[in-house]
């Protein structure tokens, strides 16, 4: 769906004075009217590749993704996209963000294309790498999926997307965030060996090794990995009326259900209604039976 007219207008003055300024040239867009991002343009930063992700619908994210990204970096810069720049406007209503681009493809990519042995030890390593800096750094990214690892020039994996990362000892949830609560306890960066209570970066990046080809030495890392899942989970204590209003929501989705859809759809509803049970019985189930037997 295309991005209202008015709002696509008022980013491309964006990118023409404010972009500018800051050394953006040669800016298009790629990807607009997303959930909580407007739009995304692709082009230079100062000559360099770069990503342009803009946002009035979260826009405290899109300087967090940049003071996160940096944070990260600082432990270890070759595990994220650079954040290179960001803009606030003056009511603080509208943000962007710039990161360099980098070239993927992503993680998930890999996974269809097919790793072999020697690829799913590089994948290892770099999963090793990336859980050591987010420990280093008390970051919780949080957002950990395959669609948000990148490959860089060289062939490592980076993290994307730290729109919503936080320091795991100033935990403040993002504004948008506790406005759609739906969207944050169901959709949103949900960890199933938590049961919806909370995030563990690791155990994520623990379940997308399941993917890679098996051998002594990926299970050697994974083993690794494994020793890390510990110390990087980090719970949410949820109040009783947060289990009451998921039961309702499990209850509105079950009716969802009655009505006939096609099967993507059922297959979402059926993740959601899943989701909504762990977090009402707190049990993770087969996963904790996977991470810590």
């Amino acid at each position: 769906m295309k991005l209202d007219r008015k709002l696509r207008g008022y980013w491309d003055a964006r990118m023409k004075d404010e972009g500018a300024a800051l050394g953006i040239s040669d800016c298009r867009p790629f990807l607009e009217n997303k959930l909580v991002n407007d739009i995304f343009y692709e082009g230079l930063f100062k000559g360099t590749p770069c990503i342009v992700k803009c946002s009035s619908r979260a826009p405290e994210s899109i300087a967090n993704e940049y003071q996160m990204s940096r944070k990260l970096a600082s432990a270890d810069s070759g595990v994220c996209a650079e954040a290179l720049a960001h803009w606030t406007s003056k009511d603080g209503r509208s943000a962007f963000v710039v990161t360099r681009k980098l070239p993927g493809p992503s993680l998930t990519d890999l996974f269809i294309k097919g790793l072999d042995e020697v690829e799913s030890i590089g994948v290892m390593d770099d999963l090793l790498r990336i859980a050591a800096a987010l420990q280093k750094s008390g970051i919780v990214w949080r957002d950990v999926i395959s669609d948000n690892l990148l490959m860089d020039d060289e062939g490592h994996l980076r993290l994307i997307d730290g729109q919503f990362a936080f320091l795991r000892d100033d935990f403040r949830e993002d504004p948008y965030l506790l406005r759609h609560w739906r969207y944050r306890m169901l959709l949103f960066a949900h960890h199933p060996m938590m049961a919806g209570h909370g995030w563990n970066d690791v155990g994520m990046l623990l379940f997308l090794t399941l993917k890679l080809a098996k051998s002594f030495l990926v299970d050697e890392r994974r083993e690794q990995l494994r020793g890390m899942v510990s110390a990087s989970a980090f719970p949410v204590k949820y109040g009783r009326a947060d289990i009451w209003r998921m039961r309702a929501t499990l209850l509105w989705l079950k009716l969802c259900r009655l009505v006939p859809h096609g099967s993507r759809k059922d297959e979402t509803l059926r993740t959601r209604i899943a989701r909504a049970q762990a977090f009402i019985s707190r049990d993770s189930g087969l996963w904790n039976d996977y991470l810590y037997r």
